[in-house]
């Protein structure tokens, strides 16, 4: 089952599911699942002394993950096909442009191969799929999503405010200043959150269940029924 945390930056979706953890919850996150991926994949261990390749370059070359992430890459142009010109709207720059894209295209081709190879056990997503639609997607092209990759959506709801003031936080503590300052506008934080309610509209059409998180951060015995953690 995949669960995917979405909100607002600054929501606390990373200490949340930090706290889960501390919980004992049973759940793997996604670094977890990209790690257990890898760790099983078959690969020409050969390589790895003959070739001199790091492990991890390795396993990318496995015929399995080729295979799964052509697969995945095929399904996630048919359902993400159509953000194309509205991120090349949102992202004037050429060169930032490309590297949201293949960050994008990473992290659904990946949340693609886990949902489906995981299928027995609880995988927890932070950065996936809806976060990205947060920020670009409009609600006259909600209409073009084929499919949700995810079984069910936590939703950290805060203030526009609150939201503002903890990115401001993180950015003075954080080294990537740069990537954080963007975060800031008001504007766009008004833009993510009305998309947000878009998404939610769209879910509840769905039937896809999602649990809202009043204040961001709040772990209750509500919250890990809803994920069905035992």
């Amino acid at each position: 089952m995949t669960i995917e945390f979405v909100g607002l930056p600054g929501s606390g979706k990373t200490t949340l599911i930090k706290t889960l953890k501390e919980n004992k919850m049973n759940f793997f996150s996604y670094k977890e699942i990209y790690d257990l991926y890898f760790e099983n994949l078959p690969f020409p261990s050969f390589l790895v002394s003959k070739l001199k390749f790091p492990l991890e370059k390795v396993k990318y070359l496995s015929f399995v993950f080729l295979k799964d992430l052509f697969i995945s890459k095929l399904k996630s142009r048919k359902n993400w096909g159509f953000l194309k010109p509205l991120i090349k709207k949102g992202i004037p720059d050429k060169k930032e442009r490309r590297y949201f894209v293949k960050h994008f295209k990473r992290r659904t081709s990946l949340q693609y191969i886990f949902s489906r190879k995981y299928k027995d056990k609880v995988l927890i997503f932070d950065e996936g799929e809806l976060q990205i639609l947060m920020t670009f997607l409009r609600k006259e092209n909600i209409h073009q999503i084929k499919k949700y990759n995810a079984n069910k959506v936590v939703v950290l709801s805060v203030s526009l405010d609150v939201a503002l003031e903890r990115i401001i936080k993180r950015m003075q503590k954080s080294p990537h200043k740069d990537n954080l300052y963007s975060e800031t506008s008001p504007k766009l934080l008004e833009i993510k959150n009305n998309n947000l309610s878009s998404i939610l509209e769209d879910l509840t059409k769905r039937s896809i269940p999602f649990f809202i998180v009043e204040g961001g951060m709040n772990f209750s015995d509500s919250l890990a029924d809803f994920i069905k953690i035992n």
